[in-house]
């Protein structure tokens, strides 16, 4: 009877060591494994590529796609704002037929009258573009037959280049010690400085570096996808903001001047 339970005793063990052993080899084999932090590189190419389909207004195909994107200008000379430009894009499409608006201002504060301001608009809807600009005091409207095309042709030549390249070594820390991404919950920002001997690198082309100092950029994505990116600069002893701010799609309102 001894040996009996001296062989179960036995066998017992034997399994439980077994047992042991197999969940050991299944926790390495299933046990989720810890991603891996990613590189500075890797941050750079998805803040790239989250801008670069954030202002995009055809995916590959060639056709249109919603958009409603504000970049903004703001020019400061001794802490008063001297000029700005504002750029709004909408883009709506339904059931494959798009239609648009887009205004495209400029304003200059200081001065005693709004002689100089400039604002043109563009609405197109149902094959008919509605244009009205506004200069000083005058007026002038106008309707033609036209394609949502021109709206994108107009937006790209006004509100310009919004792609930068962000490589590393065009970058450094806007603080010393500091890193140029940070990262809470599904927020991220890069904030950095641009390196001075890298001005045409980062813009992609030549540029009037005369007099430029102290261009920053900071851009902020939620969940991978873009949300803001603002530009800073110092040039001839005027201070510059670039902003490019991205909204949630909603519909077009009608101008009332297209509605007159």
């Amino acid at each position: 009877m001894n040996r009996i339970n001296k062989k179960l005793k036995i066998s017992m063990f034997v399994a439980t060591i077994i047992l042991f052993a197999i969940s050991i080899i299944c926790a390495v084999i299933f046990w989720p494994k810890a991603t891996p932090p990613k590189t500075t590189k890797k941050w750079l190419e998805e803040f790239s590529e989250s801008l670069e389909t954030a202002t995009r207004t055809r995916d590959k195909s060639g056709d249109v796609l919603p958009l409603h994107i504000v970049r903004e200008i703001k020019i400061q000379e001794n802490h008063v704002v001297v000029a700005t430009y504002k750029q709004l894009l909408q883009i709506n499409v339904n059931d494959g037929i798009a239609n648009g608006y887009l205004s495209i201002e400029e304003r200059y504060p200081v001065q005693e009258t709004s002689i100089d301001d400039i604002c043109d608009e563009y609405y197109f809807a149902d094959g008919v573009m509605y244009t009205m600009r506004t200069h000083g005091e005058e007026v002038q409207t106008s309707k033609f037959d036209s394609e949502i095309g021109v709206i994108l042709t107009v937006a790209s030549e006004n509100i310009g280049n919004s792609q930068y390249n962000l490589i590393e070594e065009y970058l450094a820390p806007t603080e010393s010690g500091k890193q140029i991404i940070r990262q809470s919950g599904d927020v991220a920002i890069l904030s950095a400085v641009v390196k001075p001997e890298k001005y045409d690198q980062f813009f992609g082309r030549d540029v009037d570096d005369k007099g430029l100092a102290d261009l920053c950029i900071e851009m902020k994505t939620v969940k991978g996808k873009f949300e803001s990116l603002a530009l800073r600069y110092m040039q001839d002893g005027k201070n510059t903001e670039i902003m490019l701010t991205l909204h949630g799609i909603v519909p077009i309102t009608v101008p009332e001047w297209v509605r007159v």
